[in-house]
């Protein structure tokens, strides 16, 4: 696939742009990273908040589980096309992760608090997944490489959303998840732009508490635009009781 014709196709012509509402993210909740301001959070010192940061804490490593384990990934290797790996999983994973950061940069300093022990929890999860899957022997080296990844994928998704442009989202997602692969069809990158978009005003929908007091929100399924009760409770069910694969 060549990436000029991404963003000149006219696939997009009959898709609306991603929500202006999501096109300022990082000027929401700006908070200083000072000294004194990350003693406070270590500390839990974060002056009046409406909930607890143990609370918050629980929250942001429910939230990550749910990320990583809510999706029904065969959903995303059948219609996607994408291979049936490790590497595919934490991809979309990092996907989800992205957009409840969306979310959260709405919820001020209870929502940097949580998106904290996300992370914490991601990178805790990640050492224990590449030792317990045997990945590589050396496990520290390659959660460098995911680090890297990380990172990338956060600032793609982050300049796509600022854009404004779907052209922009199929750039980041078909460089992220497919890593630019040339077999990759319009279709494959419209279903997930369109997952994403969707997606997107759905957790914007959703309740505060939802995500600062359980950290149990409910993604729509890859192939419907409304939730499916049934499933919804069973996948919610599975991942805030999801086994510790690593002991």
């Amino acid at each position: 696939m060549n990436l000029q014709r991404l963003w000149n196709f006219n696939i997009w012509r009959n898709v609306n742009h991603v929500s202006s509402r999501h096109s300022h993210p990082h000027k929401l909740n700006f908070i200083p990273s000072t000294a004194l301001t990350k003693t406070k959070y270590f500390f839990g010192l974060t002056g009046k908040l409406q909930y607890p940061n143990r609370t918050l804490r629980i929250s942001g490593e429910n939230l990550f589980i749910i990320c990583a384990e809510y999706p029904v990934f065969e959903d995303f290797v059948q219609h996607l096309k994408l291979p049936d790996t490790f590497q595919t999983w934490f991809s979309l994973t990092i996907l989800h992760i992205w957009m409840c950061y969306v979310r959260l940069r709405q919820e001020g300093e209870e929502g940097h608090i949580v998106k904290k022990w996300m992370d914490r929890a991601l990178w805790e999860d990640m050492g224990h997944r590449v030792r317990a899957f045997k990945i590589l022997t050396k496990s520290s080296k390659q959660i460098r490489v995911f680090r890297g990844q990380y990172f990338g994928n956060m600032v793609g998704y982050d300049e796509a959303l600022l854009s404004c442009s779907d052209s922009h989202l199929a750039g980041a997602l078909w460089s992220n998840i497919w890593f630019s692969c040339p077999t990759t069809t319009f279709q494959q990158i419209e279903i997930l732009i369109k997952y994403v978009r969707k997606q997107l005003e759905h957790l914007e929908k959703t309740p505060s508490n939802v995500f600062l007091e359980s950290g149990a929100p409910m993604f729509l399924p890859l192939m419907q635009d409304e939730l499916d009760a049934s499933l919804a409770k069973q996948r919610l069910r599975y991942c805030l009781t999801f086994p510790e694969h690593y002991k």
